[in-house]
């Protein structure tokens, strides 16, 4: 397990996360098994991953307010900056719902 960029993983490196960035105690994470500390790591990460986009997608809505009276046209947030999460929820391939489509996904189901 290695942080992304970071240094070599060692037990000092792992204990430093633990202790410092996820706030346990040296007892909670020397009882931790590897898996266990891997998944703590890992929702530490997508909670400060959602804590910073939220506060990206705040700026730009600030910016937005702030950009349109100057403007003629009708702003969107994302007309103002773009980020890699506005296009990872449209990136599905969509796929027009059909009778069939349904009945086949519920045969598949058990349903």
């Amino acid at each position: 397990m290695s942080d992304a960029g970071g240094p070599p993983t060692t037990i000092e490196h792992l204990t430093g996360l633990a202790l410092g960035r996820l706030g346990m105690s040296f007892d909670d994470f020397c009882r931790c098994t590897p898996g266990e500390f891997r998944a703590a790591l890992e929702a530490f990460r997508e909670e400060s991953d959602a804590r910073e986009q939220a506060a990206w997608d705040r700026a730009r809505f600030t910016a937005t307010c702030i950009l349109q009276p100057h403007t003629r046209r009708r702003l969107r947030p994302q007309d103002v900056a773009r980020f890699p999460w506005d296009t990872a929820a449209t990136d599905a391939p969509k796929v027009k719902s059909t009778r069939e489509g349904f009945e086949a996904l519920k045969e598949q189901w058990g349903g």
